[in-house]
């Protein structure tokens, strides 16, 4: 499935392109009192471990249900890795995070890429009384279902708090606010982390976005001790640009690279990071997200869109740049017409430098792709959704969902063969709630696609549609 990315987000992803070309020299550190030394890294005493490697080789297990989470297994101590030597992550940074569910599907594949790690994270955004609210009313359970499913199958998890979405971006003013909202849910998850052995934990994703770098020092400082009483993983802020604030104390530098970037700006924004982390005795910096655009999947993108050669490339070089210098690296992302290197040339990149084997070659993903507009003509308030199901009538969770922005209404999921249930429908409570007795809802299906092949929707939905005992067709509008 690609996430969607909307105009707001294209203005961010500017901005953070323009700031690369003025990435500051790394300031002289102040000097350390007699008595004082960067803060290293002091497990709690109860838990404070580093997390295991998964388990090598073997028959993946299929994903658990939420009801048969296994129990994870006792942490034993796992060294940082030096400065120079092959990096110990190789993973995904996983958008949207409901692609995930999918994405296991391909386990396989993953792990002959040579993938060991998969990041991704619970997401808030403001509600609409301006506080932080989780994007679905099961959100949480969703995620441990989702850490125990990555772990089942022999993978590490990184895993990032959002406090913000594309459709929902707040002002600096704002962001304060969220992030101390965020607080205590950011200590509620890395004691959830500690419980389901997360291996690695970002208390925000990109908070520098939006707070100076004075503020985004005093947050990761004020919440680093607490975050280190709860859990014994490894701590690291994930930043979206070369920002000279207080790295003492954690075990590793996050930094994101997105969008096209000359390589004379990766070098720089990797070599400033690099000084801040031997400025302030963190053990290393990790490429927490990098990746370029391939193709624009909804109005607005194009000017972020490269092409596929050129994501290839842009890819090419991060690895090339960060070669000996970084402990690891999340490409964004696997699968998705947007963003995902799977069927593309960034493919056999991708695993040419996890030290694996490109499955698909270019132009053959291997996968179906759904895609069209749905469109409300009713008169109720709430936020459309999208869900898919693979057998008749449903049981469980689905297997993908959608929430439709009300500024646009198309969609495109890529989706393994097979047979679907289509779910479109407007809960009236809580955004990503199910529906309600008398909500609209419209069922398709089934609805069969093969490897390779593209089937476009036209969906409407009106007040009268509540359901219905058998599933409709559904309705194609052409290749």
């Amino acid at each position: 499935m690609k996430g969607r990315i909307g105009a707001p987000w294209v203005l961010l992803a500017l901005t953070a392109l323009l700031s690369a070309a003025c990435t500051p020299p790394i300031p002289s550190a102040p000097p350390l009192a007699p008595t004082e030394t960067p803060a290293a890294y002091e497990p709690a005493p109860a838990t404070g471990t580093h997390r295991p490697p998964p388990p090598a080789g073997g028959t993946p297990q299929a994903p658990p249900t939420a009801t048969s989470m296994p129990t994870p297994a006792p942490p034993s101590p796992v060294p940082l890795v030096p400065l120079g030597e092959p990096p110990l992550y190789k993973g995904f940074w996983v958008v949207p995070p409901d692609s995930l569910d999918i994405l296991l599907r391909e386990v396989d594949w993953l792990k002959a890429l040579g993938t060991n790690t998969l990041s991704f994270g619970p997401n808030y955004a403001p509600g609409p009384d301006g506080s932080l609210q989780p994007i679905a009313p099961d959100m949480e359970e969703t995620v441990l279902r989702r850490i125990e499913a990555v772990h089942a199958v022999g993978l590490r998890v990184y895993l990032v708090l959002g406090f913000w979405t594309p459709e929902q971006i707040p002002t600096p003013a704002q962001a304060e606010t969220l992030l101390s909202e965020l607080e205590p849910l950011v200590l509620k998850w890395a004691a959830l982390a500690e419980q389901h052995g997360v291996e690695l934990f970002s208390p925000a994703n990109e908070p520098d976005l939006f707070l100076e770098a004075a503020n985004l020092s005093a947050w990761h400082q004020r919440l680093l001790p607490q975050i280190r009483a709860r859990y014994g993983g490894l701590v690291l802020p994930k930043l979206a640009s070369a920002v000279d604030m207080d790295y003492r104390g954690f075990d590793y530098i996050g930094l994101d690279i997105i969008g096209w970037r000359p390589r004379e700006y990766v070098e720089a924004d990797l070599e400033t990071m690099l000084g801040y982390a031997q400025r302030d005795g963190v053990p290393g910096v990790i490429l927490a997200e990098f990746g370029a655009m391939a193709e624009a999947e909804f109005p607005g993108e194009e000017i972020l869109a490269v092409g596929e050669q050129k994501q290839a490339q842009m890819l090419e070089t991060v690895f090339q740049v960060a070669q000996g210098k970084v402990a690891g690296y999340f490409v964004i992302a696997p699968i998705g017409r947007a963003w995902g290197v799977r069927g593309r040339p960034a493919e056999e990149v991708v695993a040419s430098w996890f030290g694996g084997e490109a499955a698909h070659s270019p132009g053959e993903s291997g996968w179906a792709t759904i895609r069209g507009e749905a469109h409300y003509t009713g008169n109720k308030i709430g936020e459309l959704s999208l869900a898919l199901w693979e057998s008749w009538p449903p049981a469980g969770p689905p297997l993908l969902a959608v929430r439709l922005s009300p500024e646009t209404t198309d969609f495109s999921l890529d989706l393994p063969p097979g047979s679907y249930y289509l779910n479109f429908s407007l809960p009236t409570a809580a955004p990503g709630s199910p529906p309600a007795p008398g909500d609209p809802v419209f069922w398709c299906g089934p609805l069969q696609v093969s490897a390779g092949e593209t089937i476009t929707l036209q969906l409407a939905l009106s007040d009268a549609d509540t359901g219905a005992a058998v599933p409709q067709a559904c309705p194609q509008s052409g290749p």
